[in-house]
């Protein structure tokens, strides 16, 4: 690695920290770092601490220009990084690892639930910002991106190669579970989590979590994986907890779906059929989700409207309200008649009316307390 010293290795800039190792390549954060171990140093930091040891010359200086122009500077894959709150998210990510691991369940879904409960108090700023989230699903991507790439070494063990899968695997699951936490809980823009697809890429094959991969990272190089991978038979899971299959693992475009809930799959009609006792809770449950968060949404477009209806009455002395009463499907769901829906819009009205003449009478009581 030919570095000038106290600048970040990977992109140039002033860094404060440094191979604990062989001490001569800094960093300006911990990704960086880790980007570049697995990149390059790995192989050069004995040797670096062996020069630095025997006191031979250390690294040449170059700026980080020409640093460029010889070797190619480690790709980010589209990791976002320079924020204030980077060194939080850091810590934040480490923490919610941690407990992931030393979840007592020992069912993958159910740990990344009991990590976002375990450090929610701790790190209720990340989890209230989709902002902050979303920079911790930007570090997974590129984690997971790393390791798919590290697996081309021709040198890499069996040992080796398990267990960067098995990290890209759960790197792009944690992605997905924060893109789905924002989605949910933060942005209130779905109903439910899609629990389904986040059991999978626990166990993804290579297609589907290189394609995953592929579609959020602004680089291209999982470009030529992707063709590689292409042929590669997607696999999905099963939901009948007593499937007779390996790991109740199956070719995806064999499965069937639950037509309720569309989050249910199965590898036939008759797991489909044993499973139905067990999902009929869940299905229910799943589908009044569903209905009470389109209720919402539609009650959210219907307070949109009359919020508009009572600006204009509010600007438009002379308007007549049954002429400007806005036509929204939601009435038509929650009035049972049109004697209901008719008195749910004459209350609403008048209340409109009672908030135009105090805002008026306000105004008017203003307008006379300056002028005396």
């Amino acid at each position: 690695m030919i570095i000038e010293e106290n600048k970040c290795g990977v992109c140039g800039e002033a860094a404060s920290k440094r191979c604990h190792n062989c001490k001569q390549v800094w960093y300006c954060c911990r990704d960086h770092q880790v980007l570049d171990w697995k990149s390059q140093h790995k192989k050069q930091c004995k040797e670096m601490a062996k020069s630095a040891k025997e006191g031979a010359a250390t690294i040449p200086k170059q700026r980080p220009e020409q640093q460029q122009r010889g070797k190619k500077t480690p790709c980010i894959h589209g990791h976002i990084i320079g924020s204030a709150d980077m060194a939080m998210i850091e810590e934040f990510l480490e923490e919610f690892t941690a407990q992931y691991n030393a979840a007592p369940s020992g069912k993958m879904m159910e740990s990344i639930f009991i990590a976002q409960r375990a450090t929610n108090d701790k790190y209720a700023a990340v989890w209230q910002s989709s902002k902050m989230l979303k920079y911790a699903a930007s570090h997974e991507i590129a984690m997971g991106t790393q390791d798919i790439l590290d697996l081309e070494g021709g040198d890499r063990d069996e040992d080796y190669e398990r267990k960067a899968l098995q990290h890209s695997r759960g790197a792009a699951a944690f992605a997905y579970f924060f893109e789905q936490y924002i989605a949910v809980e933060v942005n209130h823009t779905q109903s439910s989590y899609n629990s389904m697809k986040m059991s999978e890429l626990f166990r993804a094959d290579m297609h589907t979590l290189v394609q995953f991969l592929r579609k959020r990272i602004p680089c291209s190089c999982l470009k030529q994986k992707r063709k590689e991978v292409k042929s590669v038979v997607k696999m999905g899971r099963c939901c009948h907890r007593e499937c007779g299959l390996p790991n109740r693992m199956t070719a995806k475009n064999t499965m069937v779906y639950c037509t309720k809930c569309k989050q249910a799959n199965y590898c036939s009609r008759q797991c489909q059929e044993a499973d139905w006792k067990m999902h009929k809770h869940l299905c229910e449950g799943i589908q009044t989700q569903q209905a009470e968060f389109a209720l919402k949404q539609k009650a959210a477009a219907s307070v949109k409207d009359l919020i508009a209806f009572g600006k204009a009455m509010c600007s438009e002395e002379d308007s007549n309200p049954s002429e400007m009463v806005p036509q929204t499907s939601f009435l038509d769901e929650v009035c049972d008649s049109t004697e209901e829906r008719n008195e749910f819009l004459d209350e609403m009205i008048g209340s409109l009316l009672r908030m135009a003449n105090e805002s008026k009478e306000g105004s008017e009581s203003e307008s006379s307390n300056k002028q005396s």
